[in-house]
């Protein structure tokens, strides 16, 4: 149904050199999920290694509990760049700027939210018209607010 993106955020205020998730290496605090238990750690540590440049970034990396402790570190200014998802940069718009998604091909597998209708499903007609409301243009305007976007294939 729906994709999520990996981006790279800033501080929305001031003027940032980090404009590439390569660039992340160049940053002096830089954020991102704890890769052992965060699902965001564990797709910016792949699209960190596949670029290259993951083991530059980890000895200095501040490693979240979660994906928005990251958020607010680098919405507060205490980080000066992160990873973090789209949708949940879309949260603070005011406070961080998304400057790059991670690169075509720097991860395995989209991030993605699948819909399905249980075969049981107590109200079977109910959920296929939730599933199928979810897939208009009117619906995918409101869900592109937060950050999501339509899966393609």
């Amino acid at each position: 149904l729906l994709e999520n993106k990996l981006v790279l955020i800033v501080p929305a205020k001031g003027e940032s050199t980090i404009k590439s998730f390569n660039d992340i290496a160049k940053a002096k605090h830089p954020a991102i999920g704890d890769p052992a238990s965060v699902p965001a750690g564990q797709y910016a540590k792949e699209a960190l290694t596949s670029l290259g440049v993951w083991d530059s970034v980890l000895p200095k990396a501040s490693l979240g509990t979660n994906v928005t402790q990251v958020l607010n570190w680098v919405g507060e200014g205490s980080a000066d760049a992160g990873l973090v998802y789209a949708t949940d940069a879309a949260l603070l718009k005011d406070k961080v700027k998304i400057v790059a998604e991670a690169p075509a091909g720097s991860l395995k597998k989209q991030i993605i939210y699948p819909i399905g209708i249980l075969k049981k499903a107590p109200e079977k007609e109910a959920a296929k018209a939730l599933a199928e409301f979810l897939q208009t243009e009117e619906a995918g305007a409101v869900l592109a607010k937060y950050g999501f976007a339509p899966v393609k294939k």
